[in-house]
């Protein structure tokens, strides 16, 4: 008769165990399509003698918490913290690959060629170009007044057609009753071949 009465009991705590994990299980389901419907918050019970806590079946009766039990909530997603500080420098990575040769270079000794000439006085813009010998291309240039009653105007480079620039441009004014004087210049290099 014992051994009668121990298989019922084990075949009754197997019915119960297999019983209850299927009610988990199901709850378990519940509750992962409960947060959505609820617009991203998790509402739960707070057991008030032992702090437990409770997340409620929606599909069942227990819905709300019990007179034992406080209800709380939290968002599914916080909000977004500070910025976290700089990490420390990284290791320097591998040296790349050596890149491709560049074009030739300008050559030679440079030479620097100036032409000075006089401002009539009461002109509103006399200009000159200072040119680069034959051979040789305008690596940049300038202009400044040699007297105190011109004032520069502008300067540019000097491009004569499709070609390279070989020389430099010089604009000044002179509103004064006396000549004045002014000097264009312009720097060169032979031109790569």
């Amino acid at each position: 008769m014992k051994l009668l009465n121990r298989r019922r009991t084990w075949r009754a705590l197997g019915v119960v165990g297999a019983t209850g994990a299927v009610l988990l299980a199901f709850n378990g389901f519940a509750q992962a399509d409960e947060p959505e419907a609820a617009g991203g918050v998790i509402n739960a019970c707070v057991n008030n003698r032992n702090g437990d806590v409770r997340i409620p079946n929606p599909f069942s009766n227990d819905r709300r918490c019990n007179q034992f039990e406080r209800p709380v909530s939290w968002n599914i997603r916080g909000q977004q913290g500070p910025r976290g500080f700089t990490g420390p420098r990284g290791p320097q990575g591998p040296r790349g690959p050596q890149g491709p040769a560049g074009d030739d270079g300008l050559t030679g000794p440079g030479q620097t060629v100036p032409l000075s000439q006089a401002v009539p006085a009461g002109t509103s813009q006399a200009s000159w170009v200072a040119s680069c010998p034959r051979g040789m291309v305008a690596t940049g240039g300038g202009a400044f007044a040699d007297t105190t009653n011109v004032t520069l105007v502008g300067t540019r480079p000097e491009q004569t057609g499709a070609g390279p620039v070989t020389g430099w441009r010089g604009a000044f004014a002179n509103t004064s009753a006396t000549e004045g004087g002014a000097t264009v210049y312009v720097l060169c290099y032979n031109a790569p071949s």
